[in-house]
């Protein structure tokens, strides 16, 4: 090897010493400042809550929830784009640089990204008369993930309707089949709700619709959500 070729070497394995350093300065400046702004969101939705919670009647305590789905799963994503999106740091040799420090701190944040779908659904769960949760804790926080991935799959469908017949002033057998099955979908119990829309109503809801008028019955005092 020839003294130019052992200077350009050397020169190469300084480069990319320096390089990785930088990787790694930014790697854990990254994952410093991503787990302490999805902690202290975490934080502040539990604060905020428990506030509201020991001051509110549990009536005004569920509108408050509700008054919070839209922005629970919009934090959720956002946090989570910054979690798996905006999160990948290379060595000079091309592989992903990765630490047990950058690990831990990821789960923390995605198990902060968790907390606004916790609260989500703490109020699906949550009786407004008696002021008290129908599912355990434990088990919310277990079933945020999932309730979380099912509404990004599901989301794309919670707008359509089912195709009902074409009549509007009554119901076939298979339009009320449909509805059953719209019902279920929006996180109803079919055998408990009322009847309390006409035909054509029926046959322009959406999943969404339904979810909402089922959240106007519970508050109502009707229970028509599936347990």
């Amino acid at each position: 090897m020839t003294e130019q070729k052992r200077k350009a070497l050397a020169k190469k394995i300084i480069e990319n010493q320096k390089f990785d350093e930088r990787t790694k300065t930014l790697y854990n400046n990254y994952w410093r400042k991503c787990s302490i702004i999805c902690t202290l969101v975490a934080v502040g939705y539990f604060t905020f809550f428990t506030i509201l919670h020991e001051n509110c009647k549990p009536s005004k305590f569920a509108d408050w929830l509700f008054g919070f789905l839209f922005i629970d799963i919009t934090v959720t994503c956002v946090m989570l784009t910054a979690v798996f999106m905006k999160s990948d740091f290379y060595r000079s040799n091309g592989a992903k640089y990765n630490t047990v420090k950058g690990i831990l701190l990821k789960i923390l944040c995605f198990f902060d990204s968790m907390v606004p779908i916790m609260y989500m659904l703490v109020y699906f769960n949550f009786d407004p008369i008696t002021g008290e949760l129908y599912m355990p804790v434990w088990k919310i926080i277990i079933y945020a993930p999932l309730a979380f991935g099912l509404l990004v799959l599901g989301g794309a469908f919670m707008n359509t309707t089912a195709p009902y017949s074409q009549g509007t002033d009554k119901m076939t057998k298979n339009d009320w089949r449909m509805m059953r099955q719209e019902q279920e979908l929006a996180g109803l119990d079919p055998d408990k709700m009322p009847i309390t829309l006409s035909p054509d109503k029926i046959k322009g809801m959406t999943k969404a619709d339904w979810h909402m008028l089922g959240m106007d019955l519970e508050h109502a005092g009707y229970d028509v959500f599936k347990k």
